[in-house]
């Protein structure tokens, strides 16, 4: 059962995402 997140894992990855997204809008 190790595949699935908790849920501050979760919340911890869609925060890495959105940053990530917005350093490459702001880049692009």
């Amino acid at each position: 059962m190790d595949r699935f997140l908790t849920i501050g894992e979760v919340a911890d990855l869609k925060a890495v995402s959105v940053d990530t997204i917005r350093r490459w809008e702001k880049e692009g």
